[in-house]
């Protein structure tokens, strides 16, 4: 009988070795689970953090606060200008012109990314119309891509000089363009009278003519 219990005890033990061996392993493998699980979610968020992981489409906003990302939608920009000191409507490197003016301030009231600056054709940008040096626009349209937001206007007009401003903007189809789909463009020319003068009669005014030079 004796040597009956003894072996039982000895089955218990062994028994319970084996149960102890399985629920360490089992901690074990939670332990190693939660460490994997905070490795990754670590990982997400640097790439979240990190503007060169942003996928075409998205911006990332307020990263320092929340990261959260937000699809750009193509849309219709209205503005007005005034073209005194500038070179032109399109982007001239090396020299001021109204697009640069604007890019400037799309990417500082955060509506697009930088990286869209550097190459525009990511943000399908287009202008309706350029202007020469000097020329001004009271009705200029572009499409881009950009945020949605409901002080997008606001933004804009905050970070552009008080040459341009943003009249307002329109959401519009991925195939909206807005050089493209222009059906009409108006052209209105100042000059001075004296302009259409005869030659003989232009000549007899050139003293008159001079005075507008101290002006």
């Amino acid at each position: 009988m004796w040597s009956i219990r003894r072996i039982l005890a000895q089955q218990v033990v062994v028994d319970l070795q084996q149960l102890l061996f399985v629920a360490s392993m089992a901690d074990v493998a939670v332990e190693r689970g939660v460490e994997k699980r905070a490795h990754e979610e670590e990982n997400n968020s640097r790439e979240a953090c990190d503007p060169k992981k942003v996928k075409t489409g998205e911006l990332l906003i307020d990263a320092t606060e929340q990261t959260t990302k937000i699809k750009r939608k193509k849309v219709a920009l209205l503005l007005m200008y005034s073209g005194v000191g500038y070179m032109g409507m399109q982007r001239n490197p090396g020299v001021k012109t109204i697009e640069e003016d604007l890019f400037d301030a799309l990417v500082k009231a955060e509506l697009v990314p930088q990286a869209h600056i550097e190459d525009i054709w990511q943000m399908k940008f287009q202008r309706c119309a350029r202007t020469d040096k000097g020329v001004s626009a009271a009705g200029q349209v572009v499409s881009l891509k950009m945020l949605m937001r409901e002080d997008a206007v606001q933004r804009l007009n905050e970070h552009l000089p008080a040459q341009i401003r943003v009249l307002g903007y329109k959401r519009a189809t991925q195939g909206f363009n807005a050089k493209t789909n222009c059906c009409a463009r108006t052209y209105s020319y100042l000059l001075p009278t004296y302009a259409f003068a005869p030659v003989d009669e232009l000549k007899s005014c050139k003293k008159f003519l001079n005075s507008f030079k101290s002006i």
